[in-house]
């Protein structure tokens, strides 16, 4: 028996709309994670060839000296963390111990005038500077919404560490893009530990470098010179950074170097008489 024309059309129509679902599931579980796939395959393609190339280009690459080299160099008598790491250790933002063998005890011996942190965290490395350089005015920049940022906290949590100590820091909440236009003044020491992108990164250390005085030091962190497939991308792109900024600087710094086993790397800014 013929079924009645408007019942054949609603049973096409349903066919249609099976048809069409099936379709769009297989884009679903097929044919888009295929492509996501091949994206990300280019794009670490792309990121190797750039690699490779930027090698190939001239650059400065930061003297890697050994723990005994620098605190010999820079007459440093103790190392600071020893002593410190019960009481801190949980709040400093560090990638190696190495990091924080040399960062403390370093600033510890220059006693700058005045610090900058870009990049604040729980505030464990402005608290333990304060404490080891009492007499300096230390001042710790964070962007002002912390659950975006590269490790990301509660917005109580940031500067915590030296909060519940009373210390003496300035917290200013503000992207490190606008550091230029706050009026700050200058610096004797940075230390940049802020958004690890590269246009991020490159632009912390040109608003560093523009508000650092002559003769003053900055650092900057996650700077891991060698090109190794085991190194972190973000690492990857801060030496990228670097190497741009020393392009753009190579007359303007004095010297550089970075320590055996920690990802800090530091350059001074040559005196204008120099």
């Amino acid at each position: 028996m013929n079924s009645p024309p408007c019942l054949r059309a609603r049973l096409a129509r349903a066919a249609a709309q099976e048809h069409l679902r099936g379709d769009n599931l297989f884009r679903c579980f097929y044919v888009v994670p295929m492509v996501a796939g091949l994206i990300r395959r280019l794009a670490l393609a792309r990121n190797r060839l750039r690699d490779y190339c930027e090698e190939l280009i001239p650059h400065v690459i930061l003297p890697r000296l050994t723990r005994s080299q620098v605190y010999a160099r820079f007459g440093i008598q103790r190392c600071v963390w020893d002593e410190f790491e019960p009481a801190f250790g949980t709040e400093v933002g560090i990638a190696t111990r190495a990091d924080a063998e040399f960062l403390f005890s370093f600033l510890e011996k220059q006693q700058p005038a005045r610090f900058l942190e870009i990049g604040t965290w729980r505030g464990g490395t402005a608290a333990l500077i304060k404490t080891v350089c009492p007499q300096t005015e230390v001042v710790t920049l964070n962007y002002p919404e912390p659950d975006l940022t590269n490790n990301p906290l509660q917005k109580a949590e940031v500067g915590r560490a030296f909060q519940r100590r009373n210390l003496d820091v300035k917290l200013v909440w503000a992207d490190s893009a606008d550091l230029p236009r706050m009026n700050l003044g200058r610096f004797d020491a940075i230390f940049v530990d802020g958004d690890h992108k590269f246009k991020a990164a490159l632009g912390d250390l040109e608003n560093a470098w523009a508000i650092l005085q002559t003769g003053g030091y900055l650092l900057f962190h996650d700077f891991v010179q060698e090109f190794a497939t085991e190194r972190q991308p973000h690492c990857r792109r801060v030496v990228r950074a670097f190497r741009r900024f020393a392009r753009n600087h190579r007359e303007e710094i004095a010297e550089g170097f970075c320590m055996e086993q920690s990802w800090i790397g530091v350059v001074r800014k040559r005196f204008e008489h120099s």
